[in-house]
């Protein structure tokens, strides 16, 4: 694998594609709206860890409003791709690998993504007797290597129509992935935001170039792929727990949009397990 394409939100609101080597890696700020895809065909992983700023200091401390919250809050730092021929990114990528190692190696498997995939890390052997508390000095460290050298950060200029849709998205994303198992309209969507129908589709294709209710549909087979992958539920019963109306109205969008049965898919992957 030599590439993979970070889609981010430029300001014009259309996707900035930007090109991800492999052992390369991406800081993502708080409330930045993106998404990553492959764009070869070899098979790749990319390990990533999402964590409050409180694994950092407290939202009440002199640390956070001096160190922590300015980097949050500066809208014209979206992102910080991190390149192996950079000192300071090599570090960072290096304290990342031990994060990934410790998570990898000591955490058990989430309920909602399931086992953590085994991947080759330079620290895979790392040994902890306490490895949520090394992670958190790991973040520490990270943190204090970013906001040390925040003024060689490329800057992101950011306007103010931009920040708005972002939020009013943000909003509609978080409806439609907590509401996505139900029966729910263009309208409800919307109204999550507090906005029209057409300033929900409006935001929608600048942000994910597709329509509020196509991106409901994909949610909703990504969830019925993961309850393929790692339950034993009937076709049916995942089809009406993903708000498919009946199981072959499920099992001919799923084919349509994944080119196979519900039940292929869940013996492929089996079989590759």
């Amino acid at each position: 694998m030599k590439y993979n394409e970070l889609p981010i939100m430029d300001n014009n609101l259309w996707n900035t594609p930007i090109r991800v080597k492999k052992s390369d890696g991406a800081f993502i700020n708080s409330n930045v709206l993106h998404s990553f895809r492959q764009i070869e065909e070899c098979e790749c992983k990319c390990p990533n860890i999402v964590f409050s700023h409180t694994l950092i200091t407290a939202s009440d401390t002199r640390a956070y409003s001096a160190y922590v919250q300015p980097i949050m809050t500066d809208n014209e730092l979206p992102y910080l791709i991190l390149h192996q021929n950079c000192p300071w990114h090599k570090e960072i990528l290096g304290l990342l690998d031990k994060v990934f190692s410790l998570l990898q190696k000591y955490s058990p498997c989430s309920d909602f993504y399931g086992e953590f995939p085994m991947l080759p890390f330079e620290n895979k052997d790392i040994e902890s007797s306490c490895f949520e508390m090394e992670i958190q000095c790991l973040l520490n460290r990270i943190w204090q290597i970013i906001y040390t050298n925040k003024n060689n950060i490329p800057r992101v200029p950011n306007g103010k129509t931009r920040h708005l849709l972002e939020i009013r998205t943000q909003k509609m994303l978080k409806f439609i992935h907590t509401h996505y198992s139900e029966q729910i309209t263009l309208k409800e969507i919307a109204d999550a935001a507090n906005i029209s129908k057409s300033e929900a589709s409006r935001c929608f294709h600048a942000y994910l170039q597709k329509s509020p209710v196509n991106y409901l549909m994909s949610y909703r087979l990504d969830r019925a792929k993961y309850f393929l992958q790692q339950s034993d539920e009937t076709i049916a019963g995942i089809a009406d727990k993903c708000s498919f109306q009946t199981a072959s109205y499920f099992g001919k969008i799923f084919r349509r949009e994944i080119g196979m049965a519900p039940s292929q898919y869940r013996d492929i992957y089996k079989n590759k397990t």
